[in-house]
């Protein structure tokens, strides 16, 4: 099965709609450092009855993280840096808007890292049933019911089927 770039951005960009969704991979990006495409691709490939080995979770992770740390977590930092230097920007607007479009392309490259590297794979036969189960047990910080006693970032795939 050959996975399309397009098709997994459209599904990203419906689904990253849903105000739970949306709130559950910023939170879970923010505290516990998700990568939000990758546990969109999850959600895609639970969809597509597709599921991934630990072992090829856990190299989407690796080069999907040498990817984001290098490009993407960069721009979104200096994003977020720049909010505070609005009032000695003559542009800031436009400035705003310009990094917003970089960072959104970035988003799609990291998209297309995660699809044509599926892509090579021939065999997802294992016996995991929820990839966003097994990404989030790759995750370097775990939930607890200390630090949000509700958050199963698995319970997003109520909002795929």
């Amino acid at each position: 099965m050959t996975i399309a770039t397009d098709d997994f951005w459209h599904f990203s960009l419906k689904v990253y709609e849903i105000t739970q969704v949306k709130d559950t991979l910023l939170y879970a990006q923010d505290n516990l450092s998700l990568n939000v495409n990758l546990g969109l691709f999850c959600l895609y490939l639970n969809q597509q009855n597709i599921f991934l080995t630990k072992q090829q979770m856990q190299e989407l992770v690796a080069k999907l993280d040498e990817f984001s740390s290098t490009f993407t977590k960069e721009l979104r930092a200096l994003r977020f840096d720049f909010r505070t230097k609005q009032q000695e920007l003559s542009n800031y607007e436009q400035i705003k808007k310009a990094l917003l479009k970089a960072e959104l392309l970035l988003e799609q490259q990291e998209q297309e890292l995660l699809v044509n590297t599926t892509n090579q794979w021939q065999n997802f036969e294992c016996e995991n049933q929820d990839n966003l189960a097994l990404y989030q047990s790759l995750l370097p910080i775990q939930i607890s019911k200390d630090n949000n006693p509700t958050l199963q970032i698995s319970d997003l795939n109520q909002y795929i089927h």
